[in-house]
């Protein structure tokens, strides 16, 4: 398949659009010239013309274990794949780690339900891409988006600044490695009206532009937006957000590009996506790109999750998710574009290789957080599963033996799509790094409290017995042992 690419060049802040040729080792789905401020290039992707999906998608994943050869057997899976396109590691949420002598260094709360720097996120990078180069055919070509989010925590410019040199770093290291042109990095950041307001998400991705030399990919939502004609961007949104918001952190901001969450089976997602795109050229003048789209079709089919996914309509396949957003976009010649392929994202991607070989632990570092009864409380944690199904407000975990139970107190939807206070629960095998099924063969449980309104919080604990308030602040009491709420 040919790749040929638009470059948008950044003087003072201004933008212009021309045909260009994709530079050496920009072959993948984005890229961005190596010159620095004040006058950059990024190079978006043109796929062919629209019409068919462009090539089949890829596999992204929410990534939770940073040891290395666990890292590098992910790449090497994924390049055997031998599938072009975007991957996108998600690393979780903006955090504050606190090492040894109260020192405080940016870095992430990763889908393990613990704290790592963004050192150890960087290395992590190289070993999945090492493991890419490693094992995939000549002449395929990929391009690594290294993603966080925009959930409460660190987010803001300080997190964003230091993750664009740490985005930087990596490819730095991919440029002078023999497969230079084989890996394209770029930054990547899921951004969700749900998740948090639009000043620190903002702030967030200007700081990273204030540094980055590769561009930045929203793999976000678009919460509460219309779905059709081309509102003012002021018009408010989900989440206090409006629609220039969602612009801003999606190609507003010149690094940004958008990769957008198409995981509604009603095609309402990718309606959305195309009305902020039309709102966008309306009231600016300026065209809005999308680099292809995300959907969850191997999330949801994963952990036990199919019922629930299918009950709120959140399962796209790519195909689907793909199809709808080249839709809507065809429908109004004001929006219509080439858009790259999807890549699903997923849980267990890439995990076979490991799972049977994996040599167990002895010893253990305390769970992350403050003590808090027999275990440990974690601020503004979300749990490792989307927002369109929970948003979490605090954690608290303990181990027993190599087994830690991690229960995330907040806000689940139900069936209807209705927001209920909710728990949910689990566990997880530290010995070999891997989650731990219930008895029924479940990743994770949800537990909803009768009467409970608005969203749960965890407040205090007694041996292995939580506290928690609702919005109301009625108090609640759940049992870690028996898994049930207790008077």
């Amino acid at each position: 398949m040919a790749v040929t690419a638009i470059a948008i060049f950044i003087l003072n802040g201004s933008a212009r659009a021309s045909d260009a040729d994709v530079p050496r080792g920009e072959v993948a789905a984005i890229g961005l010239g190596a010159t620095q401020a004040p006058s950059r290039t990024l190079y978006l992707p043109v796929f062919g013309a629209v019409g068919p999906i462009p090539t089949g998608p890829t596999t992204s994943r929410y990534v939770d274990s940073l040891i290395p050869s666990r890292l590098n057997a992910w790449g090497c899976a994924a390049g055997q794949a031998a599938t072009s396109g975007i991957i996108v590691l998600a690393f979780g949420q903006p955090y504050t780690v606190t090492l040894g002598g109260g020192v405080q260094v940016p870095g992430v709360y990763y889908f393990a339900a613990e704290l790592a720097t963004l050192g150890q996120v960087e290395i992590a990078a190289r070993n999945f891409m090492t493991g890419y180069a490693n094992c995939v055919p000549p002449g395929i070509p990929i391009t690594v988006g290294l993603g966080t989010n925009n959930y409460r925590g660190a987010t803001g410019s300080n997190h964003g600044r230091e993750w664009g040199l740490m985005v930087n770093r990596v490819a730095d290291s991919v440029a002078a490695a023999p497969y230079a042109s084989v890996i394209n990095v770029v930054g990547a950041i899921d951004a969700e009206p749900g998740f948090y307001g639009p000043i620190p998400t903002r702030a967030w991705v200007d700081g990273y532009a204030s540094v980055a030399r590769r561009p930045l990919l929203n793999f976000g939502s678009c919460d509460g937006c219309p779905t059709s004609g081309a509102p003012a961007l002021s018009t408010i949104t989900g989440g206090g957000w409006t629609i220039g918001d969602i612009w801003y952190v999606s190609g507003g901001n010149p690094i940004a590009t958008a990769l957008p969450e198409i995981y509604l089976t009603s095609g309402t997602n990718a309606r959305q996506w195309k009305t902020v795109a039309l709102s966008v050229k309306t009231w600016t003048g300026k065209d809005m790109r999308f680099a292809g789209v995300m959907t969850q079709w191997q999330a949801c089919n994963e952990r036990g999750n199919q019922a629930e996914c299918e009950a709120i309509r959140i399962d796209n396949t790519p195909q689907e998710g793909w199809e709808q957003m080249n839709t809507a976009l065809a429908s109004n010649p004001l929006v219509a574009q080439p858009i790259g392929p999807p890549t699903d994202i997923s849980w267990e991607a890439w995990d076979t290789s490991f799972r049977a070989s994996a040599i167990p632990k002895t010893s253990f570092a305390r769970p992350s957080g403050r003590a808090l009864g027999w275990g440990y409380l974690l601020a503004e944690a979300t749990p490792p599963l989307p927002a369109s199904q929970f948003i979490g407000n605090n954690a608290w975990q303990r181990r027993i033996g190599a087994i830690r139970t991690i229960v995330y107190a907040g806000t689940r939807r139900d069936e209807s799509g209705a927001k209920v206070a909710a728990l949910a629960v689990f566990r997880r095998d530290d010995s070999r790094g891997v989650w731990q099924p219930f008895s029924g063969g479940e990743q994770f449980k949800v537990f909803r409290p009768a009467g409970a309104r608005g969203s749960l919080r965890i407040v205090s604990a007694r041996g292995a017995v939580l506290e928690l308030r609702d919005a109301a602040n009625v108090r609640f009491r759940f049992d870690t042992y028996s898994l049930r709420f207790v008077r």
